[in-house]
């Protein structure tokens, strides 16, 4: 919800309670102040539809203690920050003796970075609402005495931080608690809280286990790198739902009892034990296996639950034999498996299925999952194709970077939806039978073959040429369903008399091209066109289609735009690094709402706000000594939110609208 939308409604339910003769206690008004402001600064992390409450305190003394009631503040206390803001909770507030009638500050979430926790002892007005509090990396106090927030719901530690947690009291109301990179301590005596849901634990905590009475309501127990104790022993909650073990864990887990409602479980790198008698719970979901895990399959009894299933790098065992659970939907198996899929008795529920760097064995044979929808296969696959049966149901197949066979004789899927060819592949497509459902097809980096006299199929709407690609497509009829269609950097062939065909939406061009495009009959519902690289061409008198949206220039680009008739949908500009032409000389769309200006550009922008006075943001990524000079006396487009300027770009002393945010990029 934009601010102008929530001051309407606002203004609207006070203008309502007015007229409905309603006590002028602005109850209802201030309620709704309240609600509104919780909701949007609740969610740490979201982009509001404000800045800061510090505009709204402003307006009146009911709308200041509504906005300081809703706690919306992020406090970094430091030791700059006035101590008047770390008053005790039960003293007068600041300026009482002068009868003020301003609330305190509240703030909901606090950043401390002091080295001590000393003032903590007691509780904070300032702090007493707070939902998340960080401790900085340089923190390594006790903390037995602190007077936690009430409302607390997430804490975080430093890197520092390592002391004992047996006699800290925390507050029932947290919800996740993080301890940083140096945390290593006994934690069998801690009493955690009771509704705690998440405990993430650092890198160097290696501490037993099997002892901890864990907080019965935990969903998500993490251990950091350092981790490698039993587990057998241990008593997990029965609500936990994710286990992730880090990168040294390496602990036999046959024994050990699983919580019952347990959905994802990841091990870490080092995780290389047998899998053979080990009791998996029954709601198990995911099941991640690190990069040195190589352990037979076979004999192993997966969780008929098991819905996905990813190895690491080092697998690299035989398949054959292996009970696959009847619910499994995803396998990927990491760079180094390469072993004969011919004989493999894949589930039929299967619906995802990665092959690694490493895999090259025959597909001819295979017998796919019947409710198989993405195959990809990895960097170094490159077997024939032509005669393999694919599963009925794919949709979606990718080859990687080493395939280049024929697939002129090759059968297709019906379903297929998504094609995509690696870095090698360059083959004739002239006598290809694609599939009647292609909707999206792409070709890699070395791809260079003639496309005339192709039998696209009729549903394609997005085909992509790779880097290599350089041939010639204005005596070529393209798909009439394209939407999407993009060339690569070497593509740079005459392009006027090409027959577009009028359902192109978005058409890019690669840094090589640079032919004339005065005369080009553009596709009718284009909405985006791009000139990359080394495209400087005369642009005067160009018949750009009604609905273009978005045009951008590469960097290159460096002629004049007089004469240049914009479509009236014109939303975006982009001018790359060389552009330094006159922005008067031609006659912008009143739709204009973005345009982007590179580092040569020193034109003056005086009458910006009348050639442009919609535009909304605004790219300057100019010399630092020009800004100052294209500045001077502007005329601002009076609905202009944002400014991107270069790092270290100043410009205070700049008069610039009200609201207008800028931001170095």
């Amino acid at each position: 919800m934009e601010a102008t939308e929530v001051a309407e409604q606002l203004a609207g339910l006070k203008i309502h309670e007015a007229k409905s003769g309603a006590a002028p206690t602005n109850s209802r008004f201030l309620d709704v102040v309240i609600v509104v402001l919780n909701q949007a600064c609740g969610d740490g992390g979201q982009k509001h539809w404000f800045a800061s409450t510090k505009e709204l305190q402003l307006a009146s003394l009911q709308l200041c203690e509504a906005c300081r009631d809703a706690a919306a503040l992020h406090l970094r206390v430091n030791t700059s920050t006035p101590l008047r803001l770390l008053a005790p909770a039960d003293s007068p507030s600041d300026g009482s003796e002068e009868g003020t009638r301003v609330p305190r500050l509240r703030a909901r979430e606090v950043s401390w970075d002091l080295t001590s926790a000393d003032r903590l002892s007691s509780s904070i007005y300032a702090l007493a609402s707070a939902q998340v509090f960080t401790f900085s990396d340089s923190l390594n106090a006790v903390l037995d005495a602190v007077v936690w927030p009430t409302s607390l719901q997430q804490l975080t530690f430093g890197r520092r931080f390592n002391r004992p947690l047996e006699a800290v009291s925390f507050p029932a109301s947290l919800r996740e608690i993080t301890f940083g990179w140096g945390f290593n301590l006994p934690i069998e005596a801690v009493s955690w809280p009771a509704e705690l849901r998440r405990l993430n634990f650092g890198w160097a905590f290696n501490q037993p286990v099997e002892a901890v009475s864990w907080p019965p309501e935990l969903r998500h127990l993490t251990f950091g790198t350092c981790f490698r104790q039993e587990i057998r022993g241990a008593s997990f909650p029965a609500s936990l739902e994710q286990i992730v073990f880090g990168y040294s864990f390496n602990q036999s887990i046959a024994g050990t009892v699983w919580p019952t409602s347990l959905r994802t479980l990841s091990f870490g790198r080092r995780f290389n034990q047998p899998l053979q008698g080990v009791a998996w719970p029954p709601s198990l979901r995911q099941l991640v296996f690190g990069d040195c895990f190589d352990q037979p399959m076979q004999g192993t009894s997966l969780p008929s639950s098991l819905r996905s299933l990813k190895f690491g790098k080092c697998f690299n065992r035989a398949l054959e034999g292996v009970a696959w659970p009847a619910s499994l939907r995803e396998v990927a198996f990491g760079d180094d498996f390469d072993q004969p899929v011919e004989a493999v008795e894949f589930p039929g529920s299967l619906q995802e299925l990665l092959f690694g760097r490493s895999f090259d064995q025959p597909t001819r044979g295979v017998a796919w999952p019947a409710a198989l929808q993405k195959l990809t296969f990895g960097a170094l696959f490159n077997q024939e194709v032509e005669g393999t049966t694919w599963a009925a149901s794919l949709r979606e197949l990718t080859f990687g970077e080493a395939f280049d066979k024929p697939i002129e004789a090759a059968s297709w899927p019906a379903s297929l939806r998504r094609l995509v060819f690696g870095k090698e592949f360059n083959r004739p497509i002239r006598g290809v039978s694609w599939p009647d459902s292609l909707q999206q097809l792409t070709f890699g980096l070395r791809f260079n073959q003639p496309i005339g006299g192709a039998a696209w199929p009729a549903s394609l709407q997005q085909l992509t040429f790779g880097s290599t690609f350089n041939q010639a497509v204005d005596q070529t009829p393209l798909p009439a369903s394209l939407q999407q269609l993009r060339f690569g950097a070497c593509f740079n062939h005459p392009i006027e008399l090409v027959a577009w065909p009028a359902t192109v939406r978005q058409l890019d061009f690669g840094d090589e091209f640079n032919q004339p495009v005065r005369e080009a009959m553009w596709p009718a519902s284009m909405q985006q066109l791009t000139f990359a690289g080394n495209f400087n061409q005369e642009i005067a008198g160009l018949q750009l289609p009604s609905p273009l949206l978005r045009i951008r220039f590469g960097h290159f680009f460096n002629r004049t735009l007089e004469g240049v008739a914009w479509p009236g949908s014109l939303e975006e500009v982009k001018f790359g690094r060389n552009f330094n032409q006159a922005l008067d000389t031609t006659g912008w769309p009143s739709s204009l709402r973005r345009l982007h200006l590179d580092r040569r550009f020193d034109h003056s922008l005086n009458g910006l706000g009348r050639w442009m006075p919609n535009l909304e943001e605004l790219t300057l990524l100019l010399k630092a000594s020009v800004h100052y000079d294209i500045l001077v006396d502007i005329e601002w487009p009076t609905g202009l939110k944002r400014l991107n300027v270069k790092h270290g770009v100043r410009l205070e002393g700049e008069e610039m609208p009200a609201g207008l945010e800028v931001v170095h990029v």
